[in-house]
């Protein structure tokens, strides 16, 4: 059994190549750059929905009472005229990617420490590459 404090090194060298690999591989082939489309005349939209004062969170609309309300003449007559949306609001003012990143990080990190208490708990000290795919006989 290899002691969890001696393998700091390769946790962090880990949870640091698999951080900047994963953001070239979300940011370099663009996938998201379409992903949310604005809506037609989003201003008129965003002014329209300003004086409701929504709190950050999830939205459904239209959004039945209970599981009965979804069958019943009201409500599909509801989904019909539409629009029908989630809708996910998000906190006023500029966005800030430092808090999902350095949360991305630990999270990371945290893979990294159970991955090599694992290890560490498996394998013979100073066991291999080799050693570690080896199957039993």
């Amino acid at each position: 059994m290899t002691a969890i404090a001696a393998l700091w090194l390769p946790i962090l060298v880990s949870a640091v190549l698999v951080f900047i690999a994963s953001s070239i591989i979300h940011m370099a082939p663009l996938w998201h750059r379409n992903e949310l489309p604005a809506p037609p005349d989003g201003d008129r939209l965003q002014d329209a929905l300003r004086p409701f004062g929504l709190k950050p969170g999830e939205y459904m609309l239209p959004r039945p009472q209970s599981m009965k309300d979804c069958n019943t003449p009201e409500f599909v007559e509801k989904l019909t005229r539409g629009p029908v949306f989630i809708m996910t609001v998000i906190p006023n003012g500029p966005m800030s990617m430092s808090r999902p990143l350095v949360q991305w990080f630990v999270f990371i990190v945290a893979v990294s420490v159970l991955t090599a208490y694992l290890a560490g708990a498996t394998l013979p000290a100073g066991a291999s590459a080799c050693t570690a795919m080896a199957r039993p006989r």
